[in-house]
């Protein structure tokens, strides 16, 4: 028995739903998950775990010098999801 135009139709809306549902619950599961914050915390870029444990300071920087965008972030702490991400961060910040 062939297929219906239609019921090609609405199995490919269907398809199209399928796969917009699973990327969306896996970008924001992916978005929801924090390894690290960076922070600035006396004076020197610092990384944190989730738990609030200080990891790791790097006094290489001046604040002074970044964007006031930047430093209001820094103030604030940025969530990064991977140890690629930091790195990535922070070079751009020794930069």
């Amino acid at each position: 028995m062939p297929l219906k135009k239609s019921h090609i139709y609405i199995f490919l809306c269907l398809c199209i739903i399928s796969v917009l549902i699973v990327g969306i619950y896996f970008s924001s599961d992916s978005a929801m998950q924090t390894a690290y914050i960076l922070k600035a915390a006396d004076g020197n870029l610092a990384v944190f775990s989730t738990d609030g444990q200080l990891l790791e300071s790097i006094s290489q920087i001046n604040f002074s010098v970044l964007p006031d965008a930047d430093r209001k972030k820094l103030q604030q702490g940025i969530p990064v999801a991977t140890e690629e991400e930091l790195v990535s961060l922070i070079e751009d910040f020794l930069c």
